[in-house]
C-alpha cells in the first residue's frame, strides 16, 4: 500500500497514522512531498521536496558514550551533536553501539580540513584509484584530522606513519624515515635519519645519519650524528654525541655528548654521558661509566662501577666488576679483578685472577686464582694456578708454575720456579726456590731443587763474589786451623726423605720413579751439629755452617779456608822441626869432628 499525504492535511494525517501503527499492524509506504508523487518503491518514508530539507533533532552529546542524554538509544538512532564535550566535535552522530551501551560515531563531510586534495591528481584516469601525488606536495595522512603519516614526493624524500610523526619537518629531500608515534617530532632539516618505534628520535632537530629502532630510542638526540640505537631508550639522553652504536634496551642510556661508543646488551654502559671511544658488550658492561673512555667490557656485569677509569679492558663476566677509577688493566676471564677499584696497569689473565687486588698496580697474573688474594701488592708476576695465591701486598714477586710462592702474603722481592716451589713462611723477603717443590726457609736465601735431588752441578765451580772492594774488616790472623780441623769427625750417613719433609713442613703424597733413589746412597761429609760443636768449643764463629730455616746446613766451600790454615800451621811446624833437625845435623858433624880428632890422637900415642 501507497500513502500520499497532501501537505495542507500533514498534521492531521500524521496523528492518524500514528494511531492506526499503534491500533493495528501497517505496512505501507508514506511519502512527504508537495507534488503528489507517490512514494519511491524501495523508500518506507519518502520526504520530496526541491526548496526544503530534513531537520533532526539537535542534541547535546557530552562523550562518545553518553548514555543520559537520550535514555536507551537505538541502534542506529541519528542525531545533530551541538557540543563540543568529550572530544566530539558538531555534526551528524549515530548509535553503532547498543541501547545499554551507546557508542556515538560521527559521520564525516568532506571540507576544508579534511577533503581529498585533488592537485596534482588531474591526470588520473576514473576508476583507477591510487594513493599519492604527481606534483611536489607532500601526501598528507589524518585520522580524526591529526596528522597521522606523511610522504614527500620529491627525489629522496621523506617517509612518516604514526601519529605526528615527522610533525615538525618543513624542508623536503631529507632523507628520513619515521615509523610509530612522535617519532622523528622536532625534526626540522636532519637527514638520512630512520626511527622506529614510539617517540624514536623524538627530540631531533637538525642531527643527520642516525637510526633508532624501539620505544624512544634516541629520544633527546638534537645535532648528533651516525649512531645507531636499537631498543627501547637506547641512547635515550643523547643530545649531539656522534658515531654511538646502542643495542638492547636502555643501552647508553644516559649519553648525552659522548662518541665512538658501542654498547650491546640490556643497560649496557648506561650512566655514560662523555665517555668515549668505550665497547661494552653484556647485560650492564660498563653500566656506571660516565666520562671514562677507551674501555672494553664484554661480559654480563664486566667494568660495571667504572665511572671515570679509562684504558681498560674486561673480558668475563664480573671482571674488574669493582673498578672505578683505575686505568690501563687486562682482566680476562671471569671475576678477573673483581674488586679492582684504582689499581692500574694490571694483567689479569684466569678466572678469579687478582681476584681481591684493590690498588695494587703493574701486577700481571697469569692462571686460574693467580694472585688471588693480592690487594694492594705492586710488581708482582704470577704465572700458574694459585700462584702467589695468598698475596696480599708482597710486592717485586715472581712465581712460575702452578702454587708457586703459594704461601707468600706480605713477603717482597721472592722468586719461584717450579711446581709448588714455594716459601715456608709468607714474610721472606728476597728468597729463591727452584725446582719442582723446591722450598725456601729463609730470607736472603736461595733453594735449587726439593728433598729428593741426589745431585747439583755443572761444568765449571760455583763462584762466590770475593772482590777485596766488597769486603770490610779483613783480618787474616784470626781463623783457626789445626785447632779446628782436628776437632771435626768426618762421618758417612743416607738422606731420610720423610725427616726431611716432616722438618720442612712439606706434606707430600705424589710419588715418582726414582723419587727415594736419594736414600739408597752412601754419602760423605760431616755433621752440622758436630762441626757446629767443634766450632764453639774453641770459640770460632765458622760461616759454614748454615742454621737459617728449619734444617741446618753446611757450606762445603768454607772449609777451605780452615784447611789451608791448618796446612798453613803445618808448614809452620814442619819448616821449625826442619831447621831443628839442621841444627841437630850440624851439631852432630860438629861433634863428629870432635871425635875423629880424638880418635886420631889416641892412635898417635
Amino acid at each position: 500500500m501507497k500513502i500520499f499525504i497532501p501537505t495542507k492535511y500533514l498534521p492531521f494525517y500524521l496523528l492518524l497514522i500514528l494511531a492506526i501503527g499503534i491500533l493495528l499492524p501497517v505496512s505501507a509506504q508514506v511519502g512527504i512531498n508537495s507534488s503528489g508523487a507517490s512514494p519511491d518503491n524501495s523508500a518506507g518514508l519518502d520526504v520530496n521536496y526541491n526548496n526544503k530539507g530534513l531537520l533532526l533533532p539537535r542534541v547535546a552529546l557530552t562523550s562518545t558514550t553518553d548514555a543520559a542524554t537520550i535514555a536507551t538509544p537505538a541502534t542506529s538512532l541519528l542525531v545533530y551533536n551541538t557540543s563540543n564535550l568529550g572530544g566530539l566535535s558538531p555534526g551528524f552522530y549515530y548509535n553503532s553501539g547498543t541501547p545499554a551501551a551507546p557508542l556515538w560515531l560521527r559521520l564525516l563531510t568532506p571540507d576544508a580540513a579534511n577533503a581529498w586534495l585533488l592537485t596534482g591528481n588531474a591526470g588520473t584516469v576514473d576508476g583507477t584509484n591510487f594513493i599519492g601525488t604527481t606534483d611536489s606536495v607532500p601526501l598528507n595522512f589524518r585520522v580524526n584530522n591529526q596528522k597521522a603519516g606523511r610522504v614527500e614526493n620529491s627525489n629522496f624524500g621523506s617517509t612518516f606513519l604514526g601519529y605526528q610523526a615527522g610533525n615538525s619537518q618543513t624542508a623536503t629531500d631529507k632523507i628520513n624515515v619515521g615509523v610509530g608515534y612522535q617519532t622523528l617530532y622536532f625534526n626540522t632539516t636532519g637527514s638520512s635519519n630512520t626511527a622506529n618505534g614510539s617517540l624514536a628520535l623524538y627530540s631531533n632537530t637538525t642531527g643527520s645519519s642516525n637510526t633508532a629502532n624501539g620505544i624512544e630510542a634516541l629520544y633527546s638526540n638534537t645535532t648528533g650524528y651516525y649512531n645507531t640505537a636499537i631498543g627501547n631508550r637506547a641512547l635515550y639522553s643523547n643530545t649531539n654525541g656522534w658515531n654511538n652504536t646502542a643495542i638492547g634496551n636502555r643501552a647508553l642510556y644516559r649519553n648525552t655528548t659522548g662518541d665512538y661508543n658501542t654498547a650491546t646488551g640490556y643497560q649496557a654502559l648506561y650512566f655514560n654521558t662523555t665517555g668515549y671511544y668505550n665497547t661494552a658488550n653484556g647485560y650492564q658492561a660498563l653500566w656506571y661509566n660516565t666520562t671514562g673512555s677507551s674501555n672494553t667490557a664484554n661480559g654480563r656485569y664486566a667494568l660495571f662501577y667504572n665511572t671515570i677509569g679509562s684504558s681498560n679492558t674486561a673480558n668475563g663476566m664480573y671482571a674488574l666488576y669493582h673498578n672505578t677509577i683505575g686505568n690501563w688493566n687486562v682482566a680476562n676471564g671471569m671475576l678477573a679483578l673483581y674488586y679492582n677499584i684504582d689499581g692500574y696497569y694490571n694483567t689479569a689473565n684466569g678466572d678469579q685472577s687478582l681476584y681481591n687486588n684493590t690498588s695494587g698496580g703493574f701486577n700481571t697474573a697469569n692462571g686460574h686464582q693467580a694472585l688471588y688474594y693480592n690487594t694492594t701488592g705492586t710488581n708482582n708476576t704470577a704465572n700458574g694456578h694459585q700462584a702467589l695465591y695468598n698475596n696480599t701486598i708482597g710486592g717485586f714477586n715472581t712465581a712460575n708454575r702452578h702454587q708457586a710462592l703459594y704461601l707468600n702474603a706480605i713477603g717482597d722481592f721472592n722468586t719461584a720456579i717450579g711446581y709448588r716451589a714455594n716459601v715456608s713462611v709468607g714474610t721472606l723477603t728476597n728468597a729463591t726456590a727452584i725446582g719442582n717443590a723446591a722450598l725456601v726457609n729463609a730470607s736472603n736465601k736461595v733453594i735449587i731443587g726439593n728433598t729428593s735431588v741426589g745431585s747439583i752441578g755443572g761444568q765449571v765451580a760455583w763462584t762466590a763474589f770475593s772482590d777485596e772492594r766488597i769486603k770490610d774488616d779483613i783480618q787474616y790472623d784470626n781463623v783457626p786451623g789445626l785447632a779446628f780441623i782436628k776437632l771435626l769427625r768426618p762421618a758417612t750417613y743416607h738422606f731420610s726423605i720423610s725427616k726431611s719433609n716432616q722438618l720442612l713442613g712439606i706434606i707430600d703424597t705424589t710419588d715418582w720413579e726414582g723419587k727415594y733413589d736419594i736414600e739408597k746412597i752412601q754419602f760423605s761429609g760431616f755433621i752440622a751439629q758436630q762441626v757446629e760443636a767443634a766450632a764453639a768449643q774453641i770459640h770460632y764463629d765458622f760461616s759454614g755452617v748454615d742454621k737459617s730455616g728449619s734444617i741446618m746446613g753446611l757450606r762445603y766451600a768454607e772449609f777451605t779456608v780452615p784447611l789451608v790454615k791448618a796446612v798453613q800451621e803445618q808448614q809452620d811446624i814442619i819448616e821449625q822441626q826442619n831447621t831443628k833437625i839442621n841444627q841437630q845435623e850440624a851439631q852432630i858433624s860438629s861433634m863428629q869432628e870432635r871425635l875423629d880428632r880424638l880418635e886420631q890422637m889416641l892412635m898417635n900415642k
